[in-house]
């Protein structure tokens, strides 16, 4: 099966995870048949000399526009100059495990019905000393739109999925929930009958930073909100499930010092988790 990456670089990226995301996919044990970056906006001549830099030695294919629309646009920009069989999705300031595309490209291979497939995330939070915490986290191997586990968070990673072509021509990402497209594009797909799978390994880094939690935008979490309740009151009707999305809701609007706790916490792994 052919595969192509799909990722998103803007001028706010930090140069030396952009290099090391790169080299991640250079590292890999099943190489990438193509990695179509979208540029979404202009860029700064530091991120442009680290596209310039890997596309010498990756199949890398740069497209993209002059201003920053946002991922989801970037994301729908970017689908139409893949060619894969899947498409293989990344953050441009995390990591891919060098196993990653070996080990989804077999589930595929094996598990033919599967669309979509994600993959547990080793979690590394930078702190502000030069230390870290990581932490793994592992989204349950199957989920349906009746799962009793789809209430109480996102099904999987949005940047760890590998996701047949023909799928995202039929399904594409909503440009009008406010950086929730990836939610959004799991319950369309999910309410039409198919399931997502989890690798039950992690494959994938991901940074976290005080930013990342101050990026939490009061609109992002309306968003969120709306958007669970909306499917789980399609599902389930009125129901006792919906207490979730407004615990997160609620969890969204603390300060970014306590949502950062909350995040790390166990509490987290309780309620929104298998």
């Amino acid at each position: 099966m052919t595969l192509s990456v799909l990722m998103s670089v803007y001028y706010k990226e930090n140069p030396k995870y952009l290099d090391e995301c790169l080299k991640s996919l250079f590292d890999q044990t099943r190489s990438a048949d193509e990695i179509v970056c979208v540029k979404d906006g202009l860029l700064t001549s530091e991120l442009d000399i680290v596209l310039g830099k890997w596309k010498e030695l990756l199949p890398l294919k740069i497209v993209g526009y002059e201003q920053n629309k946002g991922l989801a646009h970037a994301l729908n920009f970017g689908i139409q100059y893949c060619t894969g069989e899947l498409i293989a999705r990344i953050d441009t300031d995390d990591i891919a495990d060098d196993k990653r595309f070996e080990a989804q490209l077999e589930f595929f291979v094996n598990n033919p019905a599967t669309v979509i497939l994600g993959t547990g995330i080793t979690e590394v939070y930078c702190k502000w000393n030069g230390g870290y915490f990581k932490r793994d986290r592992i989204y349950p191997d199957r989920i349906l739109k009746d799962s009793t586990l789809l209430y109480r968070g996102t099904p999987l990673g949005h940047p760890t999925v590998m996701v047949k072509k023909n799928l995202l021509n039929q399904y594409r990402y909503n440009e009008m929930v406010g950086a929730n497209e990836d939610i959004d594009l799991w319950f369309r797909i999910l309410m039409d009958g198919y399931e997502i799978r989890n690798l039950q390994e992690c494959f994938y880094f991901q940074r976290l930073d005080d930013n990342s939690f101050k990026r939490r935008s009061y609109q992002k979490a309306i968003n969120e909100y709306k958007i669970y309740t909306q499917m789980l009151y399609k599902i389930h009707g009125f129901s006792f499930r919906l207490i979730f999305p407004l615990l997160r809701f609620l969890s969204r609007l603390m300060p970014s010092r306590i949502n950062k706790m909350l995040y790390i916490s166990r509490i987290r792994n309780v309620l929104f988790s298998k």
